[in-house]
């Protein structure tokens, strides 16, 4: 800790003052992040192979984690006349989206913490969380998939691991997976976001968050060009697999600043993630992402491997799971061609299996300081003063 030493022996430079400024901060820091603006998008299950849509819960149509029919699009979408390419905030209210915009399955900004992190996270419609978990609690009434839940443990800060990846595909564990961990509910769907929280306990009744992000980038300016909302800051995204506008549902792609979402820029392809890119045979679905893009002058918006980083998801029936990942994982990239395990399903408090939970859409913020460590902190700093007075 570099403090300033004192203009004149006989002043004191630290003392009730400061004491007092930290106190209040460690009771502010012990209670998390505060609210910000939130962005989200809704299921409006999709179908890759044409038919009935399976959405979220089944994109490919392989894993049989829903009947052949399907389930509903989100209500929303038909009651406000959203699509699925639609970035909403509470209400609900468009923030952004565009008449000939994709479906949009990830979003993020350009979430620039450096520290530990928390998760915060949505699942689909089938999933149902370990017992006694905030999530458990909610799909007993069939809520849980329009709701924002968070881990009640903290990861260690993801750009640790930004440039220590060798080798290409999956790679295995890092040291912050495994342990367990639970999650409680932050945002409710009705009371938080506005969404409609159906009397009917069936899955199909209740609107299915797809994508999310603690931010007001989105849909904060026009596109002079197109008219459109465009976003105040880089934006980036995926898409579902039913229209990956030529590339893989496993790229992503990036919206630069007063640019409207029917232009997006390519900006990592599936292959940079370790990840399959869209084949009949080999499919991905990047199913939720958190983007760090390195900010140094003129290169944001463009790839930097190695120096920018990534936590997503990946959705159920992706060719990249296999053995024993799940939808309900977390997984790390830098974009070098390979992948990690940040998180299991058991360390958000989920079931882990094929069909079993999905985490829909992810979002981080900074783990908060805990009372104790600040008070620890604050009683160092008054020893160390108490000493400087005596010197």
């Amino acid at each position: 800790m570099n403090l300033k030493k004192p203009s004149s022996p006989g002043r004191t430079w630290c003392g009730p003052p400061i004491v007092a400024v930290l106190l209040a901060a460690a009771m502010v820091l012990a209670t998390g992040p505060p609210a910000r603006a939130t962005t989200f998008t809704l299921d409006d299950n999709p179908s890759l192979w044409g038919g009935s849509g399976l959405g979220a819960e089944d994109p490919f149509g392989t894993t049989g984690r829903v009947a052949s029919g399907g389930l509903a699009p989100s209500p929303a979408l038909g009651t406000y006349g959203f699509t699925g390419g639609d970035m909403l905030g509470p209400g609900p209210v468009r923030r952004m989206g565009s008449p000939d915009g994709p479906y949009i399955d990830a979003i993020s900004d350009n979430t620039r913490y450096l520290g530990d992190v928390l998760i915060d996270f949505s699942v689909d419609r089938v999933s149902t969380g370990l017992a006694g978990t905030a999530v458990a609690t909610e799909a007993a009434a069939a809520d849980q998939p329009g709701d924002i839940f968070r881990t009640t443990r903290g990861f260690a800060a993801p750009g640790a691991f930004a440039g220590t990846l060798s080798g290409t595909g999956y790679l295995g564990p890092l040291p912050t997976a495994g342990g367990g961990g639970s999650n409680r509910r932050i945002l409710d769907e009705s009371n938080d976001l506005g969404l409609a929280a159906p009397a009917t306990m069936n899955q199909g009744s209740h609107d299915n968050v797809d994508g999310f992000d603690w931010s007001d980038v989105f849909g904060a300016t026009v596109d002079p060009g197109k008219g459109l909302p465009a976003p105040s800051d880089w934006i980036y995204f995926a898409i579902a697999p039913d229209n990956a506008w030529g590339g893989s549902a496993a790229d992503v792609f990036a919206c630069a600043p007063g640019t409207a979402l029917a232009s997006p820029t390519p900006f990592a392809p599936a292959t940079t993630l370790g990840l399959d890119s869209m084949t009949a045979e080999n499919i991905d679905d990047l199913d939720a992402l958190v983007l760090w893009d390195s900010r140094t002058a003129g290169d944001v918006g463009s790839l930097d491997a190695g120096i920018d980083y990534a936590l997503f998801s990946l959705g159920p029936g992706s060719a990249s799971l296999g053995g024993s990942l799940t939808g309900g994982d977390v997984f790390f990239t830098d974009f070098n061609g390979s992948f990690a395990l940040y998180a299991d399903a058991g360390d958000l408090g989920l079931l882990s299996g094929e069909l079993t939970d999905n985490v829909d859409a992810l979002e981080v913020v900074p783990e908060p300081v805990t009372l104790a460590g600040l008070m620890l902190g604050i009683g160092t700093l008054g020893r160390y003063v108490r000493r400087r007075r005596r010197a």
